[in-house]
């Protein structure tokens, strides 16, 4: 989806929006030295030196909800915080299953941003396959059927065990819905994604550990899952379903319509 868009009288998404130009220069696309110049760039690189290179608040701030989901859920959480990203993240393996060299694997992957209070989980149905070769490292191919946006499924319960695990760590933090991560901002480049030119709305306050483009990746569950977190207060629903009529545009500018093709 090309743009940043959505009901400005229902919604409030400007914080999200706001967020991403307070750290990132959009716009700008020429060399990293000027593009990490940008005040935001230098606080955002400050966050990360303070949240991820820092082995105590890492270990305090992140490492303490891995250890958590993994006690309270008996399942595999592998940690996948980097520290070229701008996001805590980590993967919980919900179910495996192999077949001599294929594995097929349910995975939900949840992301906390350092850019404002916004969190993300996205699930993912993935293949691996593992070609052995003769006196070399196996090669390893990987394949995805399909994300899930919300609690759908085999998913379900786990999803709604990760919410409360990150929103009980992080107090205030709002989940972004999925068809708000998959939208693009125009002139937004992210440098530290391999000068990612088409960035979606999930890379720049997450990382690339899932493209949101690919159409291929059929989409499971309800891309607008928690979109009433972020309806305006005072919104008065009452008034959905209901049609306003404007006046013709030759009211307002003196001129005729004319129908189409008349």
């Amino acid at each position: 989806m090309n743009g940043f868009q959505f009901n400005t009288d229902k919604f409030d998404f400007w914080p999200v929006y706001e967020a991403i130009k307070k750290y990132y220069p959009i716009g700008v696309e020429a060399a990293p030295k000027l593009y990490h110049s940008y005040p935001g760039q230098i606080a955002l690189a400050n966050i990360v030196i303070d949240r991820v290179h820092n082995d105590e608040n890492f270990t305090s701030l992140w490492r303490s909800v891995e250890n958590k989901l993994k006690q309270s859920t008996g399942k595999e959480i592998i940690g996948t915080t980097y520290g070229q990203d701008f996001c805590y993240s980590a993967s919980l393996i919900v179910d495996t299953e192999t077949h001599n060299n294929f594995t097929h694997r349910k995975l939900l992957h949840f992301f906390v941003s350092f850019l404002g209070p916004f969190y993300s989980i996205i699930g993912e149905s993935q293949n691996e396959l593992v070609m052995p070769q003769k006196d070399k490292v196996p090669s390893r191919y990987c394949s995805t059927n399909y994300l899930v946006a919300s609690p759908h499924d085999e998913f379900a319960a786990l999803f709604n065990t990760v919410e409360q695990a990150v929103e009980a760590a992080f107090e205030n933090y709002k989940f972004v819905p999925y068809w708000i991560n998959e939208q693009e901002i125009t002139g937004l480049y992210l440098h530290h994604q391999n000068e990612n030119k088409s960035p979606t709305v999930f890379n720049a306050l997450f990382n690339d550990h899932i493209d949101l483009r690919k159409q291929q990746y059929r989409q499971q569950g309800d891309p607008c899952y928690r979109h009433e977190d972020w309806i305006k207060p005072g919104y008065d629903t009452s008034q959905e379903g209901h049609w306003t009529v404007h006046p013709p545009l030759s009211a307002l500018t003196g001129t005729v319509d004319k129908a189409p093709g008349g």
